[in-house]
């Protein structure tokens, strides 16, 4: 199986599956399954997002869950998921668990942001471990205290740990930028216990 996400500008002449969740209208994040048997096969699509531009920047699998992290304009009208932390602003980064059960079922939600525009880049999985990165416009209100110190610029890049047990848990956060630029996270992979980062900075 392989699983595909990012956005739509427009439902219409959309490859035909059948999606989960109502469109919310604009640029929709979305995720979709394809089986390949030779030639692909597109299984069924899930929709992510509000009443505004939405998109779906990373993907991490274990079994039949698949975690999908990204960023939605408006928090309203968002899929029917119960998610976890306030949504702090405009432009909120989030998580989800969606199951692959034959058709896609959604979770848990968790946002991850403080009051200016947020996202998430990157997503990777070790069993019940997930570890989600990316950046924020503003660090103030995060959902979890992250260690180091906060570059305080926009788009303070950040690592941080999620606990899947049914729902879930932020365990503990990590800041990685410089001081007043962007430094977005932009690629996880974890082996074990650990974890290994990538992305950018504007200053050393």
């Amino acid at each position: 199986s392989i699983y595909a996400g990012g956005n739509v500008n427009a439902t219409t002449a959309m490859q035909a599956v059948t999606f989960q969740g109502p469109y919310g209208g604009g640029e929709e994040g979305f995720v979709v399954k394809i089986t390949d048997g030779g030639t692909p096969t597109l299984n069924w699509g899930q929709w992510l997002g509000g009443i505004n531009t939405d998109n779906v920047y990373g993907l991490a699998v274990n079994g039949s869950s698949i975690y999908a992290g990204g960023q939605v304009g408006v928090t309203t009208a968002m899929q029917a998921v119960t998610f976890q932390g306030p949504p702090m602003g405009s432009g909120e980064g989030f998580v989800v668990k969606i199951t692959d059960g034959g058709t896609p079922t959604l979770n848990w939600g968790q946002w991850l942001g403080g009051p200016d525009t947020d996202q998430v880049n990157a997503l990777a999985v070790n069993g019940s471990s997930i570890y989600a990165g990316g950046a924020v416009g503003i660090t103030t209100g995060f959902q979890v205290a992250p260690q180091g110190p906060a570059g305080g610029g926009n788009y303070d890049g950040f690592v941080v740990k999620i606990t899947d047990g049914g729902t879930p848990t932020l365990n503990w956060g990590q800041w990685l930028g410089s001081i007043n630029h962007s430094d977005p996270v932009l690629a996880l992979a974890v082996d074990g216990s650990y974890i290994y980062a990538g992305g950018y900075v504007q200053s050393t």
